[in-house]
């Protein structure tokens, strides 16, 4: 029953995304290899370093967040001259180009001119996750590359560690997600990093205590894995995992760590103090399998925020530069 229940509740949360312009096996004509082509590399990198799996699914979180799915955080200089996405500080732990580009060139070499970077992002992430214990899941593709990037438009869309529930879920209605889908997506904590400068403020100075609450022990914790440089300086190189318990795999054991006030990330375990969210959290808590079956949906309309289709934007040859 209980099962039964929370099943119910989860299946209203999502509506169904505008995916005009994009449609399944979009290359099953003009390069029929394409997603083999990706997840046999991607599967590679994997194998060698499991670190590739959440640096790859935060790199298109990043790029659709930003101004929609399309490759725009991959460039590194656009005929505008502008400092581009790529650039911005948040982004100087931001990882997975390597990998993106090892796909195209390979791609190049069978199918040149056809694979966008964008649906390439889509394509490895899509492996990551399923790599990380998720069901393998289809994505729609069609997406073209934009020939913009600029690093202005970053801080505008990317969530703060010290956001609140409020304005998290602002931002997150702007890209067409309910506060639920927000949590569900936020998910994706049970596995990957935070860099120690992003939870400063929770560890050191005299308003800690206006932060969420932490437990001793993982306050006594992180200050020995985030020492102080300085009063109001950490080290950058170094970082904690975001939920220990779940090392390399994605579970539901994010909002269990949450419930025991034992969140990483200030605006993540703030959405325990938060009554609307704090009721999806506990729901979440209960079925591991229940929350991979929404995830796979969030993770799926994702893929379409504001993408360019038809003759906008381009292909690109180097995902690092525009044609």
């Amino acid at each position: 029953m209980i099962c039964r229940a929370v099943v119910a509740l989860l299946l209203c949360f999502f509506v169904v995304s505008d995916t005009a312009g994009l449609s399944y096996n979009f290359y099953q004509n003009t390069c029929p290899d394409a997603e083999k082509i990706v997840a046999d590399i991607v599967k590679n990198k994997i194998f060698f370093d499991f670190r590739w799996s959440p640096r790859l699914l935060r790199l298109q979180f990043h790029d659709c967040f930003i101004t929609g799915c399309d490759a725009s955080i991959l460039l590194d200089a656009t005929p505008s001259g502008d400092k581009v996405e790529k650039e911005h500080k948040s982004h100087e732990t931001l990882h997975g180009f390597e990998v993106v580009k090892d796909v195209k060139e390979e791609l190049e070499k069978k199918c040149p001119g056809v694979v966008s970077c964008a649906d390439i992002i889509v394509f490895a992430v899509r492996e990551a996750i399923v790599n990380m214990g998720v069901d393998h899941f289809p994505v729609v593709s069609g997406r073209r590359d934009r020939r913009a990037s600029l690093a202005s438009n970053v801080e505008p869309n990317i969530p703060g560690e010290y956001d609140s529930v409020e304005k998290s879920a602002k931002l997150f209605a702007s890209k067409g997600f309910s506060l639920d889908e927000m949590i569900i997506l936020l998910g994706s904590h049970s596995t990957g990093v935070a860099h120690c400068p992003s939870i400063e403020k929770r560890l050191y100075g005299e308003d800690t205590d206006k932060y969420p609450a932490m437990t001793t022990a993982l306050k006594w914790m992180l200050n020995l894995q985030c020492p102080a440089i300085t009063a109001n300086s950490l080290n950058e190189n170094l970082f904690v995992l975001l939920t220990p318990m779940s090392i390399g795999r994605l579970s539901n054991s994010f909002y269990n760590s949450l419930l025991s006030n034992r969140g990483i990330l200030a605006s993540d375990q703030a959405l325990t103090e938060y009554p609307p969210s704090e009721k999806t959290v506990k729901v979440l808590a209960e079925n591991d399998s229940v929350w991979k079956q929404e995830f796979i949906k969030a993770m799926q309309k994702l893929g379409t925020v504001d993408v360019l289709t038809g003759d906008q934007g381009e292909i690109r040859k180097q995902c690092s530069r525009v044609n």
